[in-house]
Formats: structure tokens, C-alpha cells, sequence
């Protein structure tokens, strides 16, 4: 429980920001600790080099002896759009881009970043074969495909440690969902909606604090010695709302200490009590507090979420 001396002065933004520690905080660290290997390769838009629209007698198209009808070439980039790096021991089958649909003719590494990479390709048939010693997480490696046929699809396989799919996309897609998601990304999640609404709760009570505030400066008290005692009552119970229960009941006792009627000494020790504890009072900051775990938590599940 806060203390009287507290500058959050509000007792459910010390248990939210335990709740935080286990519900949003604690997931996040774990899932940051723990391994998370992750490929990802992005398709571009491709180039049409040649295309024989009609036939023509005695007119023929070929690449390196080949006969095509239409010749383009596709770019593919390769990243490590995880957390933790990929070894080369850790391909059990390395990335491969299977052909399905248009005929393989040649496939090329334009570049890689960094550029000491010593990544490879080999070509098998339809398969383009990327093999690497290392890929720390933000490498690259673009590669293009010279391929004949005007439709281009693919698949792709793999084997490697750590990592069950790779994340396939389209230069074209501008957002892609994950197609499954972690423990920790539904505990977050639930957490989050809870938090947001103590948020707008939290906010919600700065402006009676700061009315208050402002009325007691100015010597407004809304009662005086020889009032009811139930009018301090209703006073703390529905003006200081915003104050945690905890916070409440001395002011209440005090209010009831003399009897029926509010002598002087209640009075003046009330409003004196009332004071220190507004002005050690801010629920707006703890609002701020709970806004940066929220803004964390966001911003978690959309790196979980969306590839």
C-alpha cells in the first residue's frame, strides 16, 4: 500500500504497476530473453525483359540457347527478421525457393548487407538453394531469378533450428498478419485492454484533484464548526472520490472523532490534513506511468503481430 508521503497518492496505480510488472512487463523480458530465430523472404515486383506477343515465322527468342517465349526477372530478398542469429550448423535443409509455376533459367546473389556475408546460391532444376556460415539478425541477402513464363509462383522449404516456417511475403502486400501467435502475445494483449481503461480511469480523476486543489487555496471549505459531521462525511466520501479508500478513512475518522457536530479542532485539522494530502496527490502522473507500459505493450504486440 502507497504511503501518505506517496506522489502517485492513488492506491490502484501501485497495484497496476504490479499487475504491469507480471501481466505486460514480465511476458515482454521473457520473450526478449528467450531464443526467437526468425526468415523472412519478400518477393518484388518483377521486370518483363522480352516478350513474343505473336508468333512469327523464322522468329525465335532464347537465353543462353534456350528457347522462351518471354523472358523476366524476379527479385527476392532474404532477412534474418529475428532476434537471434543463424549459423550455418543450424540448417538442417537450407532455404529453398521452389518454382512451381514459369521455368527457372538462371539465379544470381546481386548483393548482400553486410557485404561479407559469404552467402551462396546453387541451382537445382526449379530449386534456388541459399546457403550462409552466418546470418545475424538484420542481414540480407537479395538475389534475382532470370525466369521464362509471364506467371511466376513459388513455395518455399526449409529445415532449420529454431525456426518452424519461414515467413514468405509480397512486396505488393502492405501489411501481413501472423499466422500464429505466442502465449505471451494474448497475455500482453489481455492486460493492455485492462490498462487502457485504468488509463482513462486514472486520467479521469486529475481534474477533480485539481478543482479541489484550487477551491482549498482559496479558503473554500464546504464546512464549518458547529456543521453536521455528515457534511465533512458527504464532502470526503463524494468531493474526494478520487483518493483511495485507504486515504479516506483517516479523514472520515477525524471528521467523526468529536461527535455529532464539527468543533474547531476538526476543522482546522481536516482542512490542514486535506491539503497535504491533495497536494501529494497526482493520479495524472500515475496516468503517465501507466500510459508508457501501455505504449509498450502496444508496441510489442504489433511487432508480434504484424510480419
Amino acid at each position: 500500500m502507497p504511503t501518505k508521503n506517496t506522489r502517485l497518492g492513488f492506491s490502484r496505480t501501485a497495484i497496476a504497476l504490479l499487475l504491469a510488472a507480471t501481466g505486460i512487463i514480465t511476458p515482454i523480458l521473457w520473450d526478449w530473453w528467450s531464443t526467437k530465430s526468425e526468415l523472412t523472404i519478400t518477393k518484388e515486383q518483377g521486370t518483363n525483359i522480352i516478350e513474343k506477343k505473336t508468333s512469327v515465322d523464322g522468329l525465335s527468342i532464347s537465353y543462353l540457347g534456350h528457347e522462351i517465349e518471354t523472358l523476366s526477372k524476379i527479385k527476392f530478398t532474404l532477412k534474418n527478421t529475428g532476434r537471434t542469429p543463424i549459423e550455418g550448423s543450424d540448417l538442417v535443409s537450407p532455404p529453398t525457393l521452389i518454382i512451381t509455376q514459369g521455368e527457372l533459367l538462371k539465379a544470381t546473389i546481386d548483393s548482400m548487407s553486410p557485404d561479407n556475408l559469404g552467402a551462396e546460391i546453387t541451382q537445382n532444376s526449379s530449386n534456388i538453394i541459399i546457403k550462409f556460415p552466418l546470418l545475424n539478425p538484420g542481414d540480407i541477402i537479395n538475389l534475382s531469378a532470370l525466369i521464362s513464363g509471364q506467371d511466376l509462383t513459388f513455395k518455399v522449404e526449409s529445415r532449420i533450428k529454431n525456426i518452424s516456417k519461414i515467413n514468405v511475403l509480397d512486396e505488393k502486400d502492405q501489411i501481413k498478419i501472423r499466422s500464429s501467435f505466442s502465449v505471451s502475445t494474448y497475455i500482453v494483449g489481455f492486460f493492455l485492454i485492462i490498462f487502457i481503461l485504468l488509463f482513462f480511469a486514472l486520467l479521469g480523476q486529475a481534474p477533480k484533484r485539481n478543482k479541489q486543489k484550487t477551491l482549498l487555496a482559496r479558503g473554500e471549505i464546504p464546512f464549518a464548526p458547529g456543521d453536521h459531521s455528515s457534511t465533512a462525511v458527504a464532502y470526503i466520501e463524494n468531493e474526494l472520490s478520487f483518493l483511495a479508500k485507504n486515504r479516506r478513512k483517516p479523514l472520515l475518522e477525524m471528521a467523526l472523532r468529536d461527535g455529532e457536530f464539527l468543533s474547531e479542532r476538526n476543522v482546522t485539522e481536516l482542512t490542514t490534513t486535506i491539503k497535504n494530502i491533495i497536494n501529494t496527490t497526482n493520479p495524472g502522473g500515475g496516468a503517465i506511468l501507466i500510459l508508457i507500459i501501455c505504449l509498450l505493450g502496444a508496441y510489442y504486440l504489433y511487432s508480434n503481430i504484424v510480419i
